[in-house]
């Protein structure tokens, strides 16, 4: 007896080339070779072409027979057989090839049968507030050929990748506000069985919420003043000047008035799904004139009257200089 390597579909297999004398002769006799299925190979026909070839050597004297899960069919000198009917599940195949003298050698092979459609049975996101930048998820009942799986008709770019039985599209940006979107998978399992039709639908937030804080110029907070937003309202600023609003998506025109300060008129721009604190709103207190612009028109007033000055001494240096002048050119 000795031994050689053969690669068979990327599988080293061992064959055992075996010698013995059988009539008078010395025969090399081969394990036959299975052409199909392969090992580990998962199919969702309802029969299966079992097909093998007599690789080398001598070869059998008394032809094949072929059992399949311990029922052993003969089928003479024919390298096939078709399993019918084959019941979902692992088979396991074994080819004997007989010579004279009841000598006999094989090979065998182990298949799975699935017919069964994949589902999936989970999924997210669902509902009407989703964030804009969602990671779509779901997970399927059994294994799948990865290059079948898609996302259909979504109309979003973005990346699907699986991980550990989960699967992941993460989009490469923000979707839109308040938009329903309704997700279709699409997809094989590794038998070749199209996945049940099955999508579900989600809705992205269309609102936030923004945090402001109303000040002076003298950054102290101004309470109790009237906010309106979009001409609706009024909401109120807090003792310490604060005030929110929750609004759709989008810029909002902002007006605040308190009796004492100018009417400040601003916009404000909410995001959906986020909470926005935008620096602080100024408003100028009618009263303290301003606080700074008092100081301004001081100082301008000062400046004025300097210039005046400087003006009305120009003046008179002038004139006298003249008067000097005039009075050393008469003499």
């Amino acid at each position: 007896m000795r031994s050689s390597g053969a690669m068979v579909s990327g599988i080293l297999l061992l064959l055992t080339i075996l010698s013995y004398q059988g009539g008078g002769q010395t025969i090399e006799s081969y394990p036959p070779e299975i052409l199909r299925p392969l090992y580990g190979d998962i199919l969702n026909s309802e029969s299966v072409y079992i097909e093998w070839t007599h690789p080398g050597g001598d070869p059998p004297t008394e032809g094949y027979s072929v059992l399949i899960d311990d029922i052993e069919v003969d089928v003479g000198n024919t390298t096939h057989h078709l399993f019918k009917d084959a019941p979902q599940g692992t088979h396991e195949v074994l080819v004997k090839a007989f010579y004279t003298d009841g000598y006999s050698i094989s090979s065998s092979v182990r298949f799975t049968v699935d017919r069964t459609r994949p589902s999936i049975v989970n999924y997210s996101p669902t509902g009407d507030h989703v964030p804009l930048r969602p990671n779509i998820t779901f997970a399927f009942s059994e294994m799948m050929d990865e290059d079948s799986v898609l996302l259909e008709n979504l109309g979003v770019e973005g990346r699907l990748e699986p991980w550990q039985g989960l699967w992941t599209f993460e989009p490469y940006g923000e979707l839109n506000p308040g938009l329903y979107y309704v997700v279709k998978v699409k997809g094989m399992d590794l038998a070749g069985n199209e996945l049940v039709p099955f999508s579900w639908s989600f809705r992205c937030v269309d609102r936030g919420t923004v945090i402001a804080r109303v000040v002076d110029q003298n950054e102290r907070p101004v309470a109790s003043a009237r906010v309106y937003v979009d001409g609706e309202g009024p909401v109120f600023t807090d003792t310490e000047g604060y005030f929110s609003i929750e609004s759709e998506h989008g810029p909002r025109e902002v007006l605040i008035e308190k009796e004492g300060f100018s009417d400040l008129e601003t916009t404000l721009y909410v995001k959906a799904g986020a909470v926005e604190k935008p620096e602080h709103l100024v408003m100028e207190n009618e009263k303290e004139g301003g606080g700074v612009p008092l100081l301004s028109i001081f100082l301008t007033a000062l400046l004025v009257l300097a210039l005046a000055a400087l003006i009305f001494f120009s003046v008179i240096w002038i004139m006298r200089e003249r008067g000097h002048y005039f009075s050393s050119y008469e003499e």
